[in-house]
C-alpha cells in the first residue's frame, strides 16, 4: 500500500516516488524510486543505507504485489549522498518540500 505519490521534475527528469507513512507518521520514500531518478542501482547501494532507516512494505505494482525498500528521510539522505551532485541538491530540496508538506497537513 502506497500512502502518497509525489512528482519530481528536474530538468528533463520528470518521476512519481512512492510514499509509505510508518507508524512514528514519518514519511519513507519508495528506494527504487529514487534510485530511477539518482541513476544508481539500489540493490547494489542498499548495502551502504543503515538497515534502521529502512522499511519493507508490499506494493501494487505493473507486476503484482512486491515487497519494495522505503527509505526514511535519512536512508534517503544517505542513498543520495552516493548520487551525482548536478541532481542531488534538487533531490534533497524537493525531499524537505515534500516532509513540510506532509507536517502542514
Amino acid at each position: 500500500m502506497v500512502d502518497r505519490v509525489y512528482l519530481f521534475a528536474h530538468d528533463s527528469v520528470e518521476t512519481e516516488v512512492r510514499t509509505a507513512n510508518y507508524a512514528s507518521d514519518e514519511t519513507y520514500f519508495c528506494a527504487v524510486d529514487i534510485g530511477n531518478i539518482v541513476k544508481l542501482n539500489v540493490d547494489k547501494v542498499l548495502e551502504s543505507v543503515d538497515e534502521k532507516q529502512q522499511l519493507i512494505r508490499f506494493t501494487d505494482t505493473e507486476r503484482g504485489c512486491e515487497a519494495l525498500v522505503y527509505l526514511s528521510e535519512i536512508g534517503m539522505c544517505q542513498l543520495i549522498a552516493l548520487s551525482n551532485p548536478a541532481i542531488r541538491h534538487p533531490l534533497e530540496k524537493w525531499m524537505t518540500d515534500v516532509v513540510g508538506k506532509k507536517e502542514t497537513t
